[in-house]
């Protein structure tokens, strides 16, 4: 199996998003509390999962690494982010 790696702002597009190009944000945080200092700040990155935005939006989503495929620039419009459009 090959493992995908993306860098933050990578395009990809996404399985189950048809015609949506997103930029790739970075890997999945998760907090590990530590019963001894609570206010320590510790954090696993899971790089099984995917933090992705879609062109155009403000929301993050946390997608397995496994539904990403590489995007051309060229594939989306850079306005609207979908896959196709010929405006730009």
């Amino acid at each position: 199996m090959t493992t995908k790696t993306f860098e933050r702002g990578d395009h990809v597009q996404v399985k189950g998003f048809p015609g949506v190009a997103f930029w790739f944000v970075g890997y999945a945080e998760r907090r590990v509390l530590d019963p001894w200092d609570p206010l320590q700040d510790t954090y696993d990155i899971d790089h099984s999962t995917a933090v992705v935005r879609a062109v155009g939006d403000d929301l993050d989503r946390e997608i397995d690494m496994d539904r990403l495929e590489p995007l051309d620039r060229d594939a989306f419009c850079g306005g609207c982010g979908q896959i196709g459009c010929g405006h730009g």
